[in-house]
């Protein structure tokens, strides 16, 4: 059962999650890296998120369980909101290490950790909103590999981001 959030909240949690993330991230490298990874870091996981979404209804679709789309955006929203509120707790401890520790590629790979961990829930609370596990084998097996596949065009970007 899914608990009802004020929009407003669901909002600022899904977007601050990210920025608090790349700020995080951008922290130990000085000023305007933080600046850079904070507006960055947001725009690549709601553009990732812009530019799957909408082939994942589509594959649901054509497998036969077209969900209402008001109910997908719904899930949607709720995955996002989870992602960020994953983000937004870890950033004080993520900021903590972070800063306490040499070396860019010990960063970087910190880095992908703390956002592959808020993606890593944002998914699952989408499999679950959507209800996949109810769902025929066809279904699984393609919200599975767009989720693989949304993970390879976001893991890429953000790879980029921190190196």
């Amino acid at each position: 059962m899914t608990t009802l959030v004020p929009r407003p909240l669901s909002a600022l949690c899904a977007l601050g999650g990210p920025i608090a993330a790349g700020a995080v991230l951008g922290l130990p490298l000085g000023a305007a890296a933080l600046a850079v990874r904070a507006t960055m870091l947001p725009a690549i996981y709601f553009g990732v998120m812009a530019l799957m979404v909408p082939a994942l209804y589509i594959g649901i679709t054509l497998i036969g369980r077209a969900p209402p789309a008001r109910d997908v955006a719904l899930a949607v929203g709720r995955a996002a909101r989870a992602g960020g509120l994953v983000w937004l707790g870890v950033a004080p401890a993520a900021a903590f290490v972070l800063t306490s520790i040499e070396g860019r590629d010990v960063i970087s790979a910190g880095g992908v950790a703390i956002v592959w961990a808020g993606v890593a829930i944002a998914l699952r609370v989408l499999w679950d909103e959507l209800a996949m596990s109810q769902a025929p084998a066809a279904a699984k097996v393609m919200f599975i590999g767009w989720a693989l596949v949304a993970q390879g065009i976001g893991g890429r970007l953000v790879v980029d981001l921190l190196s």
